[in-house]
């Protein structure tokens, strides 16, 4: 079949001001604009906590990746935060490969991370 090159971006709204991103494909510097877009919206409704759902993506390069530190950046700014749920192996290997994971926090699957943010912030 066809290698998929764009990228699906998929909101879903839980308690808590919750949002779990589900993303699709490849997060590169042609897709990171769809991405940033869906966030900022979510933003501007206040939304400041995110799952981030990386079982579905193939592929993320180097802007890909800046997008979700600016991301993780707003929403802490905001008392939010971010959390990054199974990434692919090969996407798993970008994130390490740029010391992702000492900035973000992962969690095994979507419902722990929900309850990771669901938490009362730590002061």
């Amino acid at each position: 079949g066809e290698v998929m090159t764009d990228l699906v971006v998929k909101t879903m709204k839980m308690p808590d001001d919750i949002v779990i991103i589900g993303l699709e494909g490849v997060l590169d510097h042609n897709t990171e604009d769809e991405f940033s877009n869906a966030i900022n919206k979510i933003q501007d409704d206040g939304g400041h906590r995110f799952v981030i759902d990386l079982s579905r993506l193939n592929i993320i390069t180097s802007s890909g990746i800046g997008s979700f530190i600016k991301i993780a950046n707003s929403c802490r700014e905001n008392y939010g935060n971010i959390i990054i749920v199974q990434p692919q192996p090969a996407v798993r290997e970008a994130l390490q490969l740029f010391g992702l994971f000492n900035f973000i926090q992962t969690a095994d699957n979507v419902n722990n991370a929900v309850k990771t943010l669901s938490a009362p912030p730590k002061k």
